[in-house]
């Protein structure tokens, strides 16, 4: 397998940044900005309680915002194309995408549910009591977030591959499983600088923020002056990370993939 470099990724998505600025931009106002800010108005991330209105909202904007992420990775990859057609192309390939993160759900599903069962049953897990963390538990959840970590590794590549390439759900997961081998540990290392990245970018932003909306509007509250001002940091915020992350992501594909290029897709239904 080719043998990844992020110092390359790292400088190819610098030139993609400079040169195509202007196309990622407008992708990401429509596709990540827009739908964050209707999300951080129904549903406030400081201090508020979600409704259920909120959560399907907020919902809403994630799932518009994996179109947005195909798009960017499409205009990241090449061939040049417009940004209508980035966005098509991102709106076509989400149903596989979709169904990709739908498989890997049920696989933990199946996997984790019926073992925590078991070890409820024998003892070695106690079920936490009303408002209370037993230590076995905490252990229990903690070892299921750091072997996420670990597996997720191996499907890092789902959305460039959707966005590169005419497969389907399970073909995709295949696919990214493959093209990661022999390059583990630097797609290790690349997920938890992401992750790190993401939580710095996201605490700030929400600090910064939260402070200037009780500054400038008081109270955050649902659809309030203030949750407008929270919800522009916010959002902003995060469509920058996702612009970098999804660049970047593109450009270790095309490495992983030994130079493959996206082409052009049409709907499919296989799997």
């Amino acid at each position: 397998m080719p043998r990844l470099s992020l110092s390359i990724a790292w400088e190819e998505a610098k030139r993609i940044l400079g040169r195509d600025g202007g196309l990622l931009t407008a992708v990401a106002l429509a596709l990540l900005v827009l739908p964050e800010l209707v999300a951080g108005l129904a549903s406030p991330t400081i201090e508020v309680e979600p409704t259920a209105f909120g959560r399907l909202v907020s919902l809403l904007a994630a799932l518009i915002g994996v179109i947005g992420q195909l798009a960017i990775i499409r205009l990241a990859l090449g061939p040049s194309t417009t940004v209508g057609d980035a966005i098509r192309h991102g709106a076509r390939r989400f149903p596989a995408v979709l169904g990709a993160v739908i498989i890997i759900a049920l696989a933990v599903a199946v996997i984790l549910i019926p073992l925590l069962a078991v070890l409820i049953a024998v003892g070695v897990i106690s079920i936490p009591g009303e408002g209370q963390m037993t230590p076995s538990f905490a252990v229990a959840i903690w070892a299921m977030v750091i072997g996420t970590l670990f597996l997720a590794v191996k499907f890092i590549m789902t959305v460039p591959v959707a966005g590169a390439e005419n497969v389907g759900p399970l073909a995709i997961l295949k696919r990214s499983w493959r093209i990661t081998s022999g390059n583990y540990w630097r797609l290790f290392v690349f997920e938890i600088l992401l992750i790190v990245a993401a939580l710095v970018v996201l605490l700030a932003a929400q600090l910064v923020g939260g402070t200037a909306a009780h500054v400038l509007a008081g109270e955050v509250t649902p659809f309030s002056p203030a949750a407008l001002v929270l919800a522009v940091f916010v959002a902003v915020a995060e469509a920058a990370f996702t612009v970098f992350a999804s660049v970047m992501l593109a450009r270790v594909y095309v490495q992983l993939s030994g130079g493959a290029e996206a082409q052009p897709s049409v709907p499919t239904t296989g799997i």
